[in-house]
């Protein structure tokens, strides 16, 4: 999503960090860019959002509060924990 993207499009429809909801707060749609902003190889503008109906998206996580937009998905914790596993043995061999 593009954090940075917020927009009143009309009464009944807003965009917040990318993530677009109807009148009733429930959310309907992400707009996502068409290529990762910094990847070297692209053509055309690096900023080009796409709206995907949220029936596309599979985004599974859970809020911490009530309200909340953005959250970490589940497999967050797992793979930092797999991350420190696997570049724990490389530090301790190079000291």
């Amino acid at each position: 999503c593009d954090e940075s993207y917020s927009e009143n499009i009309t009464d009944d429809r807003i965009i917040k960090v990318g993530k677009e909801f109807n009148r009733h707060t429930q959310l309907t749609a992400y707009h996502l860019f068409k290529d990762h902003p910094y990847d070297m190889y692209q053509i055309g503008d690096p900023y080009f959002r796409k709206r995907i109906p949220k029936k596309n998206v599979l985004h599974i996580g859970l809020a911490e509060r009530l309200g909340q937009i953005r959250y970490k998905p589940f497999m967050t914790p797992i793979l930092q924990k797999l991350q420190a596993y696997f570049e724990q043995p490389l530090e301790s061999a190079y000291s």
